[in-house]
């Protein structure tokens, strides 16, 4: 116990060490601000002329930026000093403590309880603020006088002399986003991280896709798990094509959207859609390709409240023409594909289901052509419809034949994905 209540006097002390600045260890600072003598009535060389003393609650729990925080107070009788509560930071990256103030000065005066005492007590309660962005990941908060620096002596919460500063792990609303836990998979798979997530809100982790924020989220925002870590766990949408794509994390509860730092790796995601990839989906991903032997090219576009993409194939065709049949090569139709969106959307549209799970059904446009469709069959799949129109088509009149006749059949027009 006694080697972890000293643990933040170690830390200085490796930390000013690394700087520069020789400080070995409370008793040997040389230094303390004003208020800090006003309190102890000297430098600080342990806790037996003063202290500052955080309630237990707070340091055995995980508390929220902006708590208010209350403190039993020992020091000079009758002289009054200023408190505050501190946030620091020992960089892992140079060693170096980072700290700024985190309330406002709580004047505070040491009386005696009894005649003969020596030191006087008191209480007071100091309200932070809103924790610096720069901290809402790693948050510990001391409360010291008003213009403790690092060099300068610190006061210690009992008159232990082996006991350290008393201090408290804040979780915050906006916790930065720590970035992957590790690249997502080739099929879209992906965790992200978040430290000191406070646990009154639920994040998301987001992808823009043109002007669009979408979730990611496999099982919907997370609730956040206080001190320590936050995964979130995501997926990348079916058809996301290759490139550059901004991400965030957000607080959906509380409406906090800036917990990604600007101008950090975390900010983007460099991806590149393999088509082994579960992702990839030739009839949705826009490109050219080559697939089980042939060549395809999809192009999407707005459509409605989701979008439409037409999927040709390169093929061989049979024309009729000036009387006669021929052989063309070339981009032939294949189908249209609707991204997917509520099933409600496609309520008194044949080609959706009318929006009914199971439906089935044919009909006659007003062109005259027919159509019938399937909805979440073993062919559509669940949550989807596919289409077919009658059409005549060129076909040879026996198997090897160079000759065509002209037959109406059943052709693959379209599919409709729901969400």
């Amino acid at each position: 116990m006694k080697s972890t209540k000293a643990w933040f006097a170690g830390a200085v002390a490796a930390a000013l060490a690394v700087t520069g600045l020789a400080v070995a260890s409370p008793a040997a600072q040389a230094t303390a601000g004003e208020e800090t003598i006003k309190l102890c009535g000297r430098v600080p060389t342990d806790g037996s002329t003063c202290s500052i003393a955080i309630d237990s609650q707070f340091l055995t729990t995980s508390p929220e930026e902006g708590v208010t925080l209350h403190v039993s107070v020992r020091g000079v009788p009758n002289v009054t000093v200023s408190l505050s509560a501190i946030v620091y930071e020992v960089r892992d990256a140079d060693n170096r403590v980072m700290f700024a103030p985190l309330s406002d000065p709580v004047m505070v005066t040491p009386k005696k309880v009894k005649a003969s005492d020596t030191v006087g007590v008191a209480r007071a309660s100091i309200k932070t603020r809103a924790l610096p962005g720069e901290y809402t990941s790693q948050a510990t908060v001391a409360v010291q006088p008003s213009d403790w620096r690092p060099v300068r002596g610190m006061v210690l919460n009992s008159a232990d002399r082996y006991a350290g500063m008393d201090r408290v792990s804040l979780v915050s609303k906006r916790p930065r986003d720590r970035g992957f836990e590790a690249v997502p998979t080739k099929d879209g798979a992906f965790t992200r991280l978040l430290y000191n997530a406070s646990s009154s809100g639920r994040y998301s982790v987001q992808l823009k896709q043109g002007t669009k924020w979408v979730p990611l989220d496999v099982n919907g925002p997370v609730q956040g798990a206080g001190a320590g870590i936050t995964k979130l766990r995501g997926q990348l949408p079916v058809g996301l094509i290759s490139g550059r794509y901004e991400m965030r994390v957000v607080n959906v509860t509380h409406g906090q959207t800036g917990l990604t730092p600007v101008g950090t790796p975390q900010q983007f995601m460099d991806w590149q859609l393999a088509m082994d990839s579960k992702l990839f989906n030739v009839y949705t991903t826009p490109g050219t390709w080559d697939l089980n032997g042939r060549k395809w090219r999809t192009t999407c576009e707005a459509y409605s409240a989701t979008e439409r993409c037409r999927t040709e194939i390169w093929a061989t065709q049979i024309l009729y023409q000036a009387g006669q049949f021929n052989r063309l090569d070339g981009w032939a139709f294949n189908n249209l594909t609707y991204k997917p969106s509520p099933r409600a959307l496609w309520k008194g549209n044949p080609v959706g289901g009318n929006g009914t799970v199971g439906y089935r059904g044919e009909w006659t446009a007003t062109d005259g052509r027919k159509w019938r469709v399937e909805c979440d069959t073993a062919t559509s799949g669940r949550n989807g419809c596919r289409a077919y129109a009658m059409a005549k088509v060129a076909e040879p009149v026996s198997a090897g034949a160079t000759t065509y006749r002209v037959v109406d059949k059943w052709l693959f027009n379209n599919i409709v994905q729901f969400t």
